[in-house]
């Protein structure tokens, strides 16, 4: 697509989004794709993932058969959301892919040899920005490991105190006399020589 609309003599490295010199016929094509470029940019829940609204499939499926129906004209008069869908994608991906082939030129000293920017990609640009201020924001929320306190310090329970401040707390929990004593049973039976009967397995014997 790119290459059916690139003027001749303009430069490689720059966007043809002048429409002056362009067919009657090509003005009227793109101003009706900038159109509904812009109708997406308003639309955040489609495009952004930190809105509330990104993974609620029924209302973006809302979105999209209105933003379909916005786009309806006189030589389109039915709405067709998924078309509008696939462009996204579409454009989306060779949005991204100029994105990276401009990297490698620039790494290898081969900017001269880009080919045209696309008509469309500076209308783009804004899923672009968010992609990468969406990753700066989840490493700026990471949150950074902090050096333990030295032992020194005054502030810091030592591992008796905090033994004894537990034991403490579990010491208020209410407990029956008879539970206590079935416990203290326990140990003793679990204690005592495998020779040895417990008082409970000799009064089952006799």
């Amino acid at each position: 697509m790119a290459n059916q609309w690139r003027l001749p003599g303009s430069t490689r490295s720059t966007s043809i989004t002048n429409l002056t010199l362009c067919s009657k016929q090509a003005k009227r094509k793109w101003r009706y794709k900038f159109k509904f470029l812009d109708l997406y940019k308003e639309k955040e829940c489609l495009w952004m993932e930190n809105h509330k609204d990104f993974l609620n499939f029924e209302l973006k499926d809302e979105v999209w058969e209105q933003l379909a129906q916005e786009m309806c004209c006189p030589e389109r008069p039915h709405p067709k959301p998924d078309k509008w869908r696939h462009l996204v994608i579409k454009w989306r991906y060779n949005v991204q892919l100029e994105q990276l082939r401009k990297q490698e030129a620039k790494h290898f000293d081969k900017l001269n040899e880009l080919p045209r920017k696309l008509r469309y990609s500076d209308r783009l640009q804004f899923l672009i920005k968010h992609t990468f201020d969406r990753k700066n924001n989840v490493q700026a929320a990471t949150p950074v490991a902090r050096t333990p306190e030295p032992l020194t310090s005054p502030t810091q329970e030592s591992l008796a105190a905090k033994c004894m401040r537990l034991g403490r707390c579990k010491s208020k929990l209410h407990t029956s006399f008879g539970q206590k004593l079935r416990t203290m049973e326990k140990i003793r039976n679990k204690r005592c020589c495998t020779m040895c009967l417990s008082p409970e397995a000799l009064h089952r014997i006799l």
